[in-house]
């Protein structure tokens, strides 16, 4: 008895190990990337055409991806790579090989489809609020270059745009990091104006009838420059309500709550900012 006992102890070590620590070890390691990942089989779907950019626009895009980009971080729908100018973005929608095959990715369609309508609403109607500097849901023929990728672990991986879906967007310095620093340098009015930018950028969206469903406000909103940006786009979608004051005002304090919290927490005089301007848009 003893020794069956030992056996199926050994048994579920082994079941705990392949189950929990392995896949969390390799998530550490790699920030759960792998090149495969951001391939697929994707049809042409003329819903995910953007509108075309400017020629001029589209000069400068050779030259922002003339560069190698370093693994940033994971999120739920897409993996960020960061530029050696430190000053854009590039995106790659997360995708999972044996389920984007003929036939076997219709469960993880709407999926795709929310996602990519709301960049497509974000970049034709929010771009500055966002800071999207380009778009490519749909592949394409000798259209754009083979990019660089670092990942996390140093590894290269030439990557062919044309052949995938990704966003470039500006980086941003997230919210609470530019807060911090503002007001361990004293500038207290500095943050302010952070906060009055924040402000003016929802307001543009609001306005237009576009709502935001992500509740990670604070992850997800920096400044690049003197510009609040919205930096994951992926949750938008159109609601006429809110350009109804008092409904945009219900938004901001269900989705900022956890801003809220920190200004409260760390900065109360910058709190009692953010609640006045909050209660201004009720107002406006």
């Amino acid at each position: 008895m003893g020794a069956i006992l030992k056996k199926l102890a050994g048994i579920s070590l082994v079941f705990y190990f392949f189950l929990f620590v392995l896949p969390r070890f390799c998530y550490e390691k790699t920030g759960d990337f792998w090149y495969q990942t951001i391939l697929s089989d994707l049809p042409f779907n003329p819903r995910w055409e953007a509108e075309r950019i400017s020629s001029a626009e589209m000069e400068m895009i050779p030259s922002l991806l003339n560069q190698r980009f370093f693994f940033l971080g994971s999120g739920m729908q897409c993996f960020a790579f960061l530029g050696e100018d430190e000053k854009t973005v590039l995106k790659f929608f997360k995708h999972s090989p044996s389920l984007l095959k003929k036939g076997r990715f219709l469960w993880h369609r709407p999926f795709l489809d929310s996602i990519f309508d709301s960049y497509k609403l974000a970049f034709q109607e929010l771009k500055e609020e966002t800071g999207i500097l380009f778009l490519h849901l749909n592949k394409t023929r000798s259209l754009l270059p083979t990019v660089t990728l670092i990942d996390k672990m140093g590894n290269p991986h030439q990557i062919a745009l044309d052949e995938t879906e990704f966003v470039l967007q500006k980086a941003g310095e997230l919210i609470c990091k530019r807060l911090r620093r503002q007001m361990e340098d004293q500038d207290i009015s500095g943050a302010k104006r952070s906060l009055d930018t924040l402000f003016f950028a929802l307001s543009r969206g609001y306005r237009k009838g576009i709502k935001n469903n992500d509740r990670a406000f604070r992850r997800n909103v920096g400044f690049s420059g003197d510009h609040a940006l919205l930096l994951d786009a992926g949750s938008l979608l159109c609601d006429e309500r809110v350009k109804i004051p008092m409904e945009a005002q219900k938004e901001v304090l269900q989705k900022g709550r956890n801003l809220q919290n920190w200004l409260l927490k760390h900065y109360p005089e910058l709190h009692v900012y953010y609640m006045n301007l909050v209660q201004q848009m009720k107002e406006e």
